[in-house]
């Protein structure tokens, strides 16, 4: 073939997303160049090409869609906005402050991700759908990303704003868009804001299309054949329909921190930083805020000692930011 046909057919394959047309295309090349005997540029281009893979094409951050991958991202009917997004984790597991009995969940779960091939000779399955429920900030959706990150796939995640509409059956096809594109490769699939799409069929203050969606989400589940995990995490299980939770293998409870988990989160986030802190005083201070809240406080008194000049982080400062973050909750309280 003619090297500008190859040209042709490898913007072609890109303008589609076909990925795996795009690959093939890129070693007929090389194997072109090899019988020229341009064994250096054609190994140069092997070594690029086998360095592909669905992971490193991908975008870098909640809902920043990259165009540099082969896939073809599914869309709302009466939307521009996609359904999902395809993300590369940026979190690890150590990056996760987990109370102990997740954690040990959290390993029981990966080992029988990687084993997976063991229990399929008995007749058993992995277990691959997990729930994640808790107040806000308390680390549901950096561990999903983390998870992904540890089994090296990336993370997809689904857009609960374009995904669910008002016009009659519409939710139901978005979610077989979903699933259908989820159904192509590996990955972790991520639903967040879960109890958007799955709350309680029988609240009266639900209109029937929700009841609708919530049907055929079940329905949806129930036949998807999964090739790795999902995840659902919400803020709000109380709202979630009774007939959700059996749907899961896993149901982990993610909460506040105590004073030990205070302590360590403090350590973290601070590790670039010389300190002097009680930390006895400062725990009790923080009792009853989320990871997120403190991790908040942490950014506050690192911000002020960098911007006046302090070397060492003392109790003065993080007590002023935890002051600060206190003025900001009772806002939010008094809005709410």
């Amino acid at each position: 073939m003619p090297k500008g046909d190859y040209v042709l057919d490898l913007l072609k394959a890109f303008e589609k997303n076909d990925y795996e047309s795009f690959k093939k295309i890129a070693k007929k090349i090389i194997e072109d160049e090899k019988q020229k005997s341009h064994n250096r540029l054609a190994n140069s281009m092997e070594k690029i090409v086998n360095s592909f893979s669905s992971k490193n094409m991908l975008n870098d951050g909640f809902g920043h869609d990259n165009n540099n991958y082969f896939f073809n991202i599914p869309h709302g009917k009466n939307s521009d906005s996609s359904l999902l997004s395809i993300i590369t984790p940026k979190y690890n597991l150590d990056d996760v402050i987990l109370s102990n009995e997740n954690e040990a969940v959290l390993n029981r779960i990966l080992h029988e991700y990687t084993a997976a091939d063991k229990l399929k000779k008995y007749n058993l399955d992995a277990k691959r759908r997990l729930l994640f429920c808790g107040p806000p900030g308390c680390g549901k959706t950096m561990t999903a990303q983390a998870i992904a990150n540890e089994i090296n796939l990336p993370l997809l995640y689904i857009h609960m704003d374009s995904l669910i509409s008002s016009y009659l059956g519409e939710t139901a096809t978005n979610l077989r868009k979903v699933f259908k594109f989820a159904s192509q490769n590996k990955w972790v699939l991520f639903f967040d804001e879960f109890d958007t799409i799955a709350k309680n069929r029988d609240d009266k203050n639900e209109h029937g299309e929700l009841k609708r969606s919530v049907n055929a989400f079940l329905q949806m589940l129930d036949n998807f054949k999964i090739k790795t995990l999902m995840i659902a995490a919400t803020n709000h299980q109380h709202l979630l329909d009774n007939a959700i939770w059996r749907r899961f293998d896993e149901i982990l409870l993610f909460d506040k921190p105590d004073k030990d988990k205070i302590h360590k989160l403090i350590n973290n986030k601070l590790k670039v930083f010389k300190k002097d802190l009680d930390y006895d005083i400062l725990t009790e201070k923080l009792v009853g805020m989320s990871y997120a809240q403190i991790e908040r406080v942490c950014q506050e008194a690192m911000r002020y000692c960098i911007l006046n000049d302090i070397s060492v982080l003392k109790n003065n400062i993080f007590l002023d930011s935890i002051t600060e973050e206190v003025r900001r909750k009772d806002i939010y309280k008094s809005l709410n």
